[in-house]
Formats: structure tokens, C-alpha cells, sequence
């Protein structure tokens, strides 16, 4: 396409035969430049950076699209800017199906011309897509028996096509077509404006109906007789099963046995089967069984209630006797006694289960059960152990009480003994006091521990000591004022006489002659 323009090159110039009248405005002027100026005249035309040819698809249907491409540029040797004469078209502009050129010519300062030159070509998409077609599922009727045909209405299936068209819809079937009974295929064509075709294919079933139902049967429950010991075999009776038909007609029935048959002993299986006039069948089975009369009854059993006994602490077995449970058994024979344990075992601590079994002579069995229960003693166990305590006071010493710990053990007797006792001395400082709890054999069993603290304080203690020897004080006065008030007392009710008598030897003896006021002792 770029040499359908004819190329003119004068003196440096370059026309277009589709430019004449620029062509020759541009000659004259060159020509004119060439005559007045001297041989050195620029005469090197400007670099073009052309664009490639442009290819765009047209959706289908659309006659012309708008194209947009990026410029041409060029460049001159003098380094001056490019002046642009003209461009057949802008980019934007609208392009018919085909291809068409684009030329741009660019002019530098001399004069000298470039051109560039691309095709856009436009091409027509091709609609290839079928149309969407929203289908039917097939559609299945049962019709009554002896039907031979029947109408069949449903939603006809629609499509819809890329070029926002109708397409045309062709059917092999309407709705409301008489079918007959069977396998129809119906078909749906649509064929869009490009002539794409898509189908929808589905069945019409009719189905004549059929009785595959069986009779409903009213079966009879097994029978269970017991005979005398010793009948090899005896007749039954039954009220016989019964069957209906969705029909309404009476089903044939055929048995293996009829009522007031003979039957051995032991289990015979009877079986009915009922058909209908469409050939279903439906069976009713059911056991007769003879069984000898057996003693079902089991022994009656006088059991053992559980036995719970206390052991030593740290037994590990024990001997546990107790009176065996008894049997009695309606045929008055004994039962057979069979026992997991014997009166007299040794038994571990914890739980054990006894099992007697009892056994009557037609196999019949009663159960026993009982559990050995050993407990171990509970071991020795303080109660009441007194928490350490701190007690403050003005002196270097304090008494201290407590209540003392007890001692539980249900295994023997326990003697008590103790470091320190309630009401003893303490000593400022730490004082541990100890319980220690022995047995009978002199084995130390538990113990219990506290510690006493005794804190002196230094802070208020001389008003305290003062106010004690004031306490002390007015004691002693008390009991000095109580001495002298009795003893005034008493020297109201008594006087002495003192007197003195010779002996003859020489001395004199004193003596004290009391005196009351009663008279002279």
C-alpha cells in the first residue's frame, strides 16, 4: 500500500501524487531556495519513526470501529523541531471493514520532506458460537392399561444467541401431541442470523401400567405345643392366613400342610403362597413346633448376704469361713452345688466374689453370689495437733499452754509422750514441742510437732512492771492489813497473865496462864 502514492522527489522535495497542489506550491518554492542560495543548502530530509500496521476485529455485525495508535515522530540533522505538514487521519477516527492508509508527512526548516506510511486494516469477526439453548428433561407417564396413545403438553425449551437476536426454533413435536405408548424423541433447532444451529433432544415415555404388586398377606404366628414326654407326634390345628390383591379379585393360595395335619416333634416350617391374576406372588411362612414337656424350673436358692470383716493393718490374706446357701429343687431331688470358693479360704484385702451354682437334674441352674469384704484397720491418726504460736513478753521467760493431740488407731492401745507439757516454762526463742504416740510393742506409730516462739518486748514494759509491783504492793498490804485486823480480833477475845513460880531450887519458872472471859483454864 505504500507505493499506491506516487513519490515525486525535486531538488530535496518529496510530493505525493495524491498532494498535487501542495507538490507544486512546494517545487516553486524550492526552486526559488535553490537559485538564491549557495551549493552547501541542508538537503537531508528529517528521520521518521513510523508506526506498524494496525489489524483490529470488528465484532460481528459492526460496519466501522474507531482506531487509536500512538504517532509517527521524526528528527532532523539541524536539530531544530520538525514541522508536521499533514496526516490523512487522527488517531480516534473511524475505519471501514477493509484497509486503509494512513500517511503523515513531517517538513523541517530547508524544506526537506519525510514520510510515513501504515495500513489499518479492519476485519470482520466471523460468529461461529451456536446459540444457548436451555433444555428439557425427559418426560415419563404412565397411562392405564389398554391406552394406546395419549396427549402430551410441557414448557417449551427456548435459547438465546451472542448477537442479542432471536434465534429461529424448529420442533419434530408440538405440545399437546397425541404420543404413542413407548419411546418418542422429540427435537428442538434453533439457528441464530450466522446460521449456527444447536438442539435440545428429549424423550417422551409412555408406560401402560402394570400390576407387579404382590397380595397383601395376614400371616399366622408360629405354634408352640408341648406334648407329654414320651409323643412322637400329634395333630395342630390353625385358622388359615388370608390374602388381598389391589385387584380386588381373590388370590389363588397353595399350602404345604393343611390344618389338622399330624406333626412330628420338633419344628416343621408351613408355607401359603398367594398369586394374583398378573401372576405376583406373596408367601406366608410359619413354624409349627411339638416340644416334650421339660422342667424349666430352676433349684430355689436360700443365698449367703455378703460378709465384711476387718483385718490387722498390713494383712495381705485372711481366712473367711461362713454357713453355705442351700437349694431346694421341685423335682425333691438335691441339686448339684457348685462353688467358686470353700468355706475356710484365704481371701486377699479388698473385694472377692463368691459363686455357688446349683444345678437340678434336667439342667436347670440357680445362682449365688456373694462378695468377701476385707477390710484393713485404719492406721493411727492424730487429731487436735496445736499450731505453732508466738508469744510475746516483757521477761525472758513465759508460760505457755495448749491442748493436747489425740490419737486415733483402732488397732491397739497407744501411749502418749511429749517433750513439753501445757502450763511449762519457755525461754525467749524457738522451742520445738514434740508428741510421739507408741504402740503396745513400743513402736512409735504417729507424731505431732509445734514450734513455740518467745518474743521479749522491749516497748512498755517498765509501765507494765510498775503497775505489777503496784498490783505486788497493794497484795501485800491486804494480807499485812488483814493479818493485824485478826489478830486484834482474837486479842479481845483472849488475855494472858504471866506469873512467875519457885521451885525450891533456886530458879524460877515462867509460865503462860491463859485466861478468858469465861474464867480460868
Amino acid at each position: 500500500m505504500r507505493d499506491t502514492a506516487k513519490r515525486i522527489a525535486f531538488n530535496g522535495a518529496v510530493c505525493f501524487s495524491s498532494f498535487s497542489s501542495e507538490c507544486n506550491l512546494i517545487s516553486k518554492l524550492l526552486n526559488l531556495l535553490v537559485h538564491s542560495f549557495v551549493l552547501s543548502v541542508d538537503d537531508i530530509p528529517p528521520t521518521v519513526n513510523c508506526t506498524d500496521d494496525i489489524s483490529i476485529t470488528a465484532p460481528s455485525g459492526v460496519n466501522a470501529v474507531p482506531v487509536v495508535w500512538e504517532e509517527p515522530t521524526a528528527i532532523d540533522n539541524s536539530g531544530e523541531e520538525i514541522v508536521q505538514i499533514r496526516r490523512s487521519h487522527d488517531p480516534g477516527s473511524t475505519f471501514p471493514i477493509g484497509e486503509t492508509t494512513v500517511m503523515y508527512i513531517f517538513l523541517d526548516s530547508t524544506g526537506n520532506a519525510a514520510e510515513c506510511m501504515f495500513n489499518v486494516l479492519v476485519l470482520q469477526a466471523v460468529d461461529d458460537v451456536p446459540p444457548t439453548v436451555h433444555c428439557l428433561d425427559d418426560i415419563t407417564i404412565t397411562v392405564p392399561s389398554g391406552t394406546t396413545s395419549q396427549s402430551v403438553v410441557w414448557k417449551e425449551p427456548s435459547a438465546t444467541d451472542n448477537s442479542g437476536e432471536e434465534p429461529i426454533r424448529i420442533s419434530s413435536h408440538d405440545p399437546g401431541f397425541p404420543f404413542p405408548i413407548g419411546e418418542t424423541t422429540v427435537t428442538y433447532t434453533f439457528i441464530d442470523s450466522a446460521g449456527n444451529i444447536a438442539q435440545c433432544i428429549f424423550k417422551v415415555i409412555l408406560l401402560e401400567e402394570v400390576d407387579d404388586v404382590p397380595p397383601t398377606v395376614n400371616c399366622t404366628d408360629d405354634i408352640i405345643e408341648t406334648v407329654p414326654k414320651g409323643t412322637t407326634s400329634q395333630a395342630v390345628a390353625w385358622e388359615e392366613p388370608t390374602a388381598y390383591d389391589n385387584s380386588g379379585e381373590e388370590p389363588l393360595h397353595i399350602r404345604s400342610h393343611d390344618p389338622g395335619f399330624t406333626f412330628p416333634i420338633g419344628e416343621t416350617t408351613v408355607t401359603y403362597t398367594f398369586v394374583d391374576a398378573t401372576g405376583n406372588t406373596a408367601e406366608c411362612s410359619f413354624k409349627i413346633i411339638l416340644q416334650e414337656e421339660v422342667d424349666e424350673v430352676p433349684p430355689i436358692v436360700n443365698c449367703t448376704g455378703d460378709i465384711t470383716e476387718t483385718v490387722p493393718r498390713g494383712t495381705s490374706f485372711h481366712t473367711v469361713s461362713w454357713e453355705e446357701p442351700t437349694a431346694y429343687d421341685n423335682s425333691g431331688d438335691e441339686p448339684l452345688q457348685i462353688r467358686s470358693h470353700d468355706p475356710g479360704s484365704r481371701f486377699p484385702i479388698g473385694r472377692s466374689t463368691v459363686t455357688y451354682s446349683f444345678v437340678d437334674s434336667s439342667g436347670n441352674t440357680a445362682n449365688c453370689t456373694f462378695e468377701v469384704i476385707l477390710l484393713e484397720a485404719v492406721g493411727p491418726v492424730v487429731t487436735m495437733c496445736p499450731f505453732s504460736k508466738t508469744v510475746v513478753t516483757c521477761n525472758s521467760e513465759s508460760v505457755v499452754s495448749w491442748i493436747p493431740p489425740k490419737v486415733l488407731d483402732d488397732n491397739s492401745k497407744v501411749t502418749t509422750s511429749s517433750s513439753h507439757s501445757p502450763g511449762d516454762l519457755f525461754e525467749t526463742g524457738e522451742s520445738e514441742v514434740t508428741y510421739t504416740f507408741t504402740n503396745q510393742s513400743g513402736n512409735v506409730i504417729a507424731q505431732c510437732s509445734f514450734t513455740i516462739v518467745v518474743e521479749k518486748q522491749t516497748e512498755n514494759c517498765r509501765t507494765e512492771s510498775f503497775i505489777i509491783y503496784i498490783v505486788i504492793a497493794v497484795g501485800v498490804f491486804l494480807a499485812v492489813f488483814l493479818t493485824v485486823t485478826l489478830m486484834i480480833f482474837f486479842l479481845k477475845l483472849c488475855h494472858h497473865v504471866k506469873y512467875s513460880v519457885s521451885s525450891g531450887k533456886g530458879k524460877n519458872d515462867v509460865q503462860m496462864l491463859r485466861v478468858t472471859r469465861r474464867g480460868a483454864v
